[in-house]
């Protein structure tokens, strides 16, 4: 299988485009199933759907790419250029969280897919997809990819829209379909532009079935260029979210997912208190801007104690240790009666925080930060 697609492909586009400019000859770049691309939101508990597939058959994988993703900033290997993207510019913290990862039979063949995608909701569902495995022989295998200049969304029954961009002379439009052994994708339909003629002055629109990026094996389309783009945003009408688990919730090496530990969530209070008839409430501080954020739990946590925090050293790779003090404690915390903290954002070092005990006696303790993509609160962890 051909890695890398969009990296070659533009590499190709650029020296056709001299070429053809220059007065010489135009070799059309030929094109492959797109393989590899490449959005912190506290997620709803997840389903007994998302939980449905062992993810111990891509333990090995899975924890690569959390930690991964825990560095922040990482050297991307092989399928792994959209995680990257994602995690620029995001917490370790955010970017565990605003990726995750769904175990599926997509292609049908009663071997689970592993699929690597943005969260863009606080349900747990998103449509980008960063990267597709399947197993051959037990090895998880990449199947595709993408990333920002070659986004790969879900349309369902596994099928794939891939849209991609090499400058405003070259696009792409592909639908592909996962094979039914899980380990290719088939080309369903493929839409393209390029120049028409040596000139480099007008746009043509093509299509073919073969997914590859050659005038002289497609079709010439007499249509505009908003009918094209009416093409993709039909298509784009057809994306289905997916539902993930996000890395922040990855079990550590050697467990089953199994049922999720109890874990608090976070967001803003005004979002999130309608239907709750009662709840506890804490000023930890009263400088403004003022906010109001509420705490919410999927299964009773035991001594839950609002943190302060400071930073006490950041290391070469930029991660931060805190020292912490107990500002309030709560007996417990249940899911019917949720915990509201008055607090004040300092800019982008976390000053506030909470711990708690879980359900299996072991003790933890977050960072709470507001995304700078977003404005969503973040919960990050300072134990490990």
């Amino acid at each position: 299988m051909e890695r890398r697609f969009l990296t070659l492909l533009l590499a190709a586009l650029v020296m056709a485009q001299l070429s053809a400019c220059r007065g010489g000859s135009v070799s059309a770049p030929a094109s492959t199933p797109p393989v590899s691309e490449a959005p912190e939101t506290v997620c709803a508990p997840e389903t007994e759907e998302a939980q449905a597939e062992d993810p111990l058959v891509y333990a090995e994988l899975l924890e690569h790419l959390s930690a991964q993703l825990s560095k922040g900033d990482f050297d991307p290997g092989e399928g792994e250029t959209g995680i990257w993207e994602a995690a620029q510019g995001r917490s370790p913290g955010e970017g565990l969280a605003r990726v995750g990862y769904a175990i599926r039979d997509i292609s049908g063949d009663g071997i689970p897919e592993l699929v690597i995608g943005g969260i863009a909701d606080s349900a747990c569902y998103g449509s980008e997809i960063y990267a597709v495995y399947t197993l051959v022989n037990g090895t998880p295998v990449l199947t595709l990819e993408g990333w920002s200049r070659n986004r790969c969304r879900y349309l369902g029954d596994g099928e794939f829209f891939f849209q991609g961009s090499g400058g405003a002379m070259y696009t792409m439009l592909g639908t592909y379909t996962l094979s039914p052994d899980g380990r290719a994708l088939l080309c369903g339909d493929f839409y393209f532009t390029f120049e028409k003629d040596e000139s480099c002055t007008e746009i043509g629109y093509y299509h073919n079935t073969s997914g590859v990026w050659d005038k002289a094996v497609s079709e010439e389309l007499d249509i505009s260029q908003e009918a094209f783009w009416a093409i993709a945003e039909a298509l784009e009408g057809q994306i289905q979210p997916i539902e993930l688990i996000p890395f922040s919730r990855y079990p550590a090496s050697g467990q089953s997912a199994g049922p999720e530990e109890p874990q608090i969530s976070v967001q803003w209070a005004e979002d999130g208190l309608d239907g709750f008839a009662a709840y506890d409430t804490f000023t930890a501080d009263t400088a403004q801007p003022q906010s109001r954020v509420l705490f919410t739990t999927d299964a009773r946590v035991e001594n839950v104690q609002v943190l302060a925090l400071t930073l006490e050293n950041v290391d070469e790779d930029g991660h931060m240790t805190f020292s912490t003090q107990a500002l309030y404690t709560l007996e417990a915390l249940t899911p019917e009666h949720p915990l509201v903290v008055a607090m004040t954002f300092y800019g982008a070092i976390p000053h506030y925080g909470i711990s708690y005990v879980d359900g299996n006696g072991a003790a933890r303790s977050f960072a709470v930060e507001m995304s700078g993509e977003d404005g969503s609160l973040v919960l990050w962890a300072l134990d490990g």
